[in-house]
């Protein structure tokens, strides 16, 4: 879309210019202000128009800038702030476009904010934790790698209960390898039998001794 303003002594011109000397026409020229925030000037007038002391060509449009010096027939200047400044399109666009995604994001993050977390029925709900009966970890005790158990007690006194009893052991064995010899008792001679007595045989009242024969 483009948004012209007609400049002139005319009383129907947008931009009225008031000259004494009736230099300036009545339509001396034309200012096209573009979407793209281009503009452009158009000359129409019988003394002409100058940008920046060039005179530009008649019914030619000519490029400007905002704050270029313009002046109608060396008589009156362009006053830039009766001009509207025009924001380019394509730029209300990106920030149109900038401004939806940022809506739709907030509005997406709420929503999964808010919306509630599905819980299974086959699995148990989770108990929430005690967060105060933690404790931090540079608090937490040391693990049981550096400290001794009571296992490990029980066994190294064990140990040191069979060291004892080895050590009396050897005490023992070194008193009796030094304890002196005992002599033996002699042997005792075998004793010999009792000579058996001779058979008696009585005969009445007199008893009398029966020859016994050995027989070698």
């Amino acid at each position: 879309m483009i948004q012209e303003y007609s400049i002139g002594r005319d009383e129907n011109c947008q931009i009225r210019l008031h000259d004494s000397d009736k230099r300036i026409s009545r339509h001396h020229a034309t200012l096209k202000l573009l979407d793209n925030g281009k503009i452009f000037i158009t000359d129409h007038s019988r003394n002409g128009t100058w940008v920046n002391g060039i005179r530009i060509s008649p019914n030619v449009d000519y490029p400007l800038k905002r704050g270029d010096n313009v002046s109608f027939s060396h008589s009156a200047e362009l006053n830039w702030a009766l001009i509207p400044k025009r924001m380019n399109k394509m730029l209300i666009y990106m920030l149109a476009g900038a401004a939806t995604i940022i809506v739709l994001g907030i509005a997406g993050w709420l929503m999964f904010r808010n919306s509630p977390t599905p819980v299974r029925h086959d699995a148990p709900a989770v108990q929430p934790t005690d967060r105060s009966q933690e404790q931090p970890a540079d608090n937490q005790p040391e693990s049981n790698a550096g400290e001794p158990t009571d296992n490990k007690e029980a066994d190294i006194e064990k140990d040191n209960e069979k060291d004892r009893e080895k050590e009396k052991e050897k005490e023992r064995d070194s008193r009796s390898r030094n304890r002196p010899a005992t002599p033996n008792p002699p042997a005792k001679a075998p004793e010999k039998p009792d000579p058996k007595p001779d058979p008696v045989v009585e005969q009445g009242n007199e008893t009398t001794k029966k020859d016994t024969i050995f027989i070698f």
